[in-house]
């Protein structure tokens, strides 16, 4: 079977690391880049410089060579929770100058984010095959970077193991940390010994003891009025500010009367509110509503009806109006306008015009009656008119002049006109 998955060393980095072994040097591996590959499982190659699409570059957690080959080092990096979205389908490390140092491809996996409903924290690793592991430096800042479970444990055990072989276990000063002897004494003056729970305990019951006895007591310097309290004294009403019992008895009675006086002034008070009428009722608690309305002088519109009719009232409803008209509660409406027309005249008193004129708001059952004037007339004296055939809806207007002279007259004509609505 094919090897699908390797890793190796790129051009630029094997010069690098057969530099270093020749000189002498090191190189310094410091930065580990995960990528999805564009989409699709990559073949590393020896002259790639970067990786093909990079999602993240972080630093290394652990480089490390392997115990048990050291021609192999072991670079680790921890990627937290927060990162993720995306496919991991290639690793490269990089030095400290940002060369691509090795490149390789892994199984690919997907790393969520934690907005997605699935985090975790992933550990990525390259094992990398040298001919010489002493070209380079083994060296991460735990500063910038997060600790496998597997490293800290190791360290955390390696550390454990070096303090049980050490025989240094120097006793604590004032100034050093160390080892002490434990001590149940509570009035000792030694400076290397620790105080026990037991002597703990023991020391707070004393002091407690001790804050409760003080706290029923009163400070040998306190004065009452100038009497000291190391002995029993005897006090009068001045000389805690008091009044005598002749003063207290005097002001409790001028209270008392003063109380009497409120309490009348109160009940008087309320004697004249139940007299009164409840503001949220609005007249509702009248108790002779009739009375109180023939009192006032308002018994002959009270108790009249809403309407148009004998003995009732109208309301506004039957006073409707517009721009042009307006009506009545009898059931009739009034109608006025005016007509304006340029028209031709005939002499002696013939009637020379007859105009229609349509009403703004027409009867809606007839018009009784037609009346109105002229406003001016222009170019043939004396101007007379007559209205005929009153309908509905308007009016035949028909005018003349009594003048020798014939011609076009300019008519203005104001009407009112009567009907039933």
């Amino acid at each position: 079977m094919n090897t699908r998955f390797f890793a190796l060393l790129t051009r630029l980095g094997a010069d690098k690391l057969a530099n270093a072994a020749a000189l002498g040097t090191r190189i310094e591996i410091t930065h580990m880049a995960v990528g999805d590959g564009g989409g699709k499982l990559p073949t590393p190659d020896t002259a790639q410089t970067k990786l093909v699409n990079e999602r993240r570059r972080a630093a290394i957690n652990v480089l490390s060579i392997d115990p048990k080959n050291t021609n192999q080092i072991i670079a680790e990096q921890v990627i937290p929770e927060s990162a993720g979205g995306w496919w991991i389908r290639e690793i490269g490390l990089f030095d400290k100058d940002g060369i691509l140092i090795a490149v390789g491809n892994c199984a690919e996996t997907y790393k969520p984010q934690l907005q997605e409903g699935s985090g975790r924290t992933q550990t990525i690793r390259m094992v990398l095959i040298v001919s010489s592991t002493d070209a380079v430096t083994l060296r991460v800042d735990p500063a910038v970077v997060l600790a496998t479970r597997e490293y800290a444990d190791s360290v955390v055990a390696t550390a454990l193991r070096e303090h049980e072989n050490s025989r240094r276990h120097p006793d604590a000063t004032l100034k050093e940390k160390g080892f002490v002897i434990l001590s149940n004494a509570v009035d000792s003056h030694s400076e290397t010994q620790a105080a026990t729970p037991k002597a703990v305990k023991a020391a707070y019951d004393l002091a407690k003891a001790a804050d409760n006895n003080a706290n029923g007591r009163v400070p040998a310097g306190r004065k009452v009025n100038g009497k000291a309290l190391s002995a029993d004294i005897s006090l009068s009403a001045g000389d805690v500010g008091a009044y005598a019992k002749g003063e207290t008895d005097a002001r409790v009675n001028a209270a008392t009367a003063l109380a009497n006086t409120a309490n009348q002034n109160a009940a008087n008070a309320n004697n004249n509110a139940n007299t009164r009428l409840e503001k949220s009722k609005n007249g509702a608690d009248i108790p002779n509503k009739n009375e109180f309305v023939k009192n006032l002088g308002l018994a002959d519109s009270v108790y009249r009806t809403i309407g148009n009719g004998r003995n009732q009232i109208p309301d506004m409803s039957f006073f409707g109006s517009s721009s042009n008209s307006f009506r009545l509660p009898t059931g009739h409406m009034m109608v006025f306008g005016k007509f304006s027309a340029s028209v031709p005249m005939s002499a002696n008193g013939g009637v020379a015009s007859s105009e229609w004129v349509e009403f703004p708001v027409p009867f809606s059952r007839s018009c009784d009656c037609v009346t109105g004037v002229f406003a001016f007339g222009v170019g043939n004296g004396p101007i007379f008119y007559t209205c005929e055939m009153a309908g509905s809806r308007g009016f035949t207007l028909r005018a003349g002049t009594m003048s020798n002279s014939t011609g076009v007259v300019k008519l203005v004509f104001m009407y009112l006109a009567v009907g039933k609505y």
